[in-house]
């Protein structure tokens, strides 16, 4: 695939073999990615999944890099007042190894962070392994991770400038774990509410420098 960027498109995905696309929907964009692509955000996007059954992105089980490309994505779904209370983040990860640098995500201003039900804030990782540099993560609220909810038996590495401000957690901490690994370098933590910053890691690995 080789094509032009239009005015509707928000995400270019650059193939390990020379191949280039374009879409308008991130979703659909990781949905084509294979191992050792590159998917970059081309400008600030936002999603609503209101009215449709699914209720965020799932990133794809392989070997990735996504670039935000200093830009912000929007989560603008309020699952609370739709009487969606699924224990899934925002962003779903069960599998790969990706590398998520240079982005902002953000929960809409107008959704309350404390209405968002059992949703595990930003990041649900269930597996493989994510690793997260030059990152802000903010306004989110989760039952288990205001931020970010590790379960599974991957790992998530925070290699440096990660940035989570006004996250809350209703329990556990602003990043929850269980059974899933961290190594935490280069964090900071801005306001916000938990049980602590990286809290109810029960059967997990934690290294912080």
């Amino acid at each position: 695939i080789f094509a032009a960027a239009n005015d509707v498109d928000f995400v270019k995905v650059e193939g390990s073999g020379g191949s280039v696309g374009y879409y308008s929907d991130l979703q659909e964009a990781f949905d084509s990615v294979s191992e050792g692509d590159t998917v970059t955000l081309l400008k600030d996007y936002t999603f609503n999944y209101t009215g449709k059954s699914v209720t965020g992105i799932d990133f794809p089980e392989v070997k990735f890099t996504f670039d935000g490309g200093g830009f912000t994505i929007t989560d603008a779904f309020d699952r609370k007042l739709h009487g969606n209370h699924d224990d899934r983040g925002s962003y779903k990860i069960t599998g790969g190894d990706v590398t998520i640098k240079n982005v902002t995500f953000k929960m809409e201003d107008s959704v309350t962070a404390t209405d968002q039900g059992h949703s595990n804030g930003c990041f649900l990782v269930t597996n493989g392994t994510v690793r997260l540099n030059n990152v802000t993560i903010t306004h989110y609220y989760g039952h288990n991770g205001g931020a970010i909810w590790g379960q599974g038996s991957g790992k998530i590495i925070i290699e440096d400038n990660v940035t989570i401000s006004d996250c809350h957690a209703k329990s556990r901490g602003i990043i929850g774990l269980y059974f899933l690994d961290a190594d935490i370098n280069g964090l900071a933590v801005e306001g916000g509410t938990g049980d602590a910053i990286v809290a109810g890691p029960v059967g997990a690995k934690v290294e912080v420098t």
